[in-house]
């Protein structure tokens, strides 16, 4: 039996009537129609989530983790290809980071709700514990809500629903329904300037072996090897990059190393990371280099940590 379908009055508030039959509208108009007339459907098909971030670890673990929960997963390597793959095929919800290559997450966030039929479509934005003002410009941009890392992937899918839930409920106010920073924090410079701060969050770690139940045998094992194996060589590259004085590569290097060392739960270890994002671009050499030095002193730290780990895991597979 079918539930009844929402009143279509309700439904066009969205979709000015000027752009409804304007031939580069209609892919767009069809499928405003097909999520907000027929989404109570009980035959409906998987949710489509459309994720957009520049680390694929990070992708990896967000697509198992909602595949798991019943959704179905598109990724997308930077904004411009999200907005690509979102116009040849509009997903229930996008999840966006927002420090991105080509198109950062808030440029695109902006561009989606620019598109017809599309200011209601719940976007998630991905960000850092302290990005406070990145977070008010995702707001302003049209995002739906926020979510910091690390991301607890045992939950990420209930929260994708719940948003879905409420998106299909409340369409027409989906825009007030908006959460603020109010609780943002400087937790990031606080674990930087520390050195008592554990170099693993071991809650991370158990949520990945939690998670490792849905993923491929021995995940959490290649996701500590492939750590371990490319820091040294990332740790040079920055290296490389203060030496040269190329600060756009330095701190697009570092900004990657921040979101894979989080992933791991090594959070003083990111947010060294982000203090090189947060220097400007006339900062001292000498002062770049003493963070790296100090990045590479955690990731020995972080290293001797995950070797353990590593072993746990090698010992419970046999």
């Amino acid at each position: 039996m079918q539930a009844e379908p929402v009143p279509r009055r309700l439904c066009l508030r969205g979709f000015p009537k000027s752009n409804r039959n304007s031939p580069e509208s209609k892919p767009h108009y069809k499928r405003f129609l097909e999520r907000n007339i027929f989404m109570n459907e009980t035959n409906a098909k998987p949710p489509r989530v459309l994720v957009a971030d520049d680390d694929p670890n990070f992708r990896f673990l967000a697509r198992k983790a909602l595949e798991k929960d019943g959704l179905k997963v598109t990724e997308a390597e930077n904004g411009r290809q999200a907005l690509s793959v979102f116009e040849r095929s509009i997903p229930d919800i996008v999840i966006l980071d927002i420090k991105m290559p080509e198109m950062d997450g808030i440029v695109t966030c902006r561009k989606i709700r620019e598109l017809p039929g599309c200011k209601h479509i719940p976007i998630l934005m991905i960000t850092g514990m302290d990005d406070v003002d990145s977070i008010n410009q995702t707001l302003a941009a049209g995002a739906t809500d926020f979510v910091t890392k690390p991301i607890n992937w045992l939950v990420l899918g209930f929260r994708v629903h719940f948003m879905l839930k409420a998106s299909r409920e409340v369409i027409e106010k989906i825009k007030g329904v908006f959460q603020t920073p109010e609780q943002g924090n400087e937790l990031l410079d606080f674990f930087a300037n520390i050195e008592e701060v554990p170099p693993i969050d071991l809650t991370i770690i158990a949520n990945i072996r939690a998670l490792e139940r849905e993923l491929e045998k021995e995940f959490l094992v290649k996701l500590i090897r492939n750590f371990l194996n490319s820091s040294p060589k990332v740790i040079q590259s920055l290296r490389n990059s203060n030496a040269h004085q190329n600060i756009a590569h330095l701190q697009t290097e570092a900004a990657n190393y921040q979101s894979q060392s989080a992933c791991l739960g090594a959070m003083r270890l990111a947010s060294l990371c982000k203090k090189i994002n947060n220097l400007g671009s006339d900062q001292k050499q000498e002062k770049i280099d003493t963070i790296i030095t100090d990045i590479e002193v955690e990731f020995c730290r972080v290293k001797e940590e995950l070797m353990k780990e590593l072993n746990r895991s090698l010992k419970n597979e046999s």
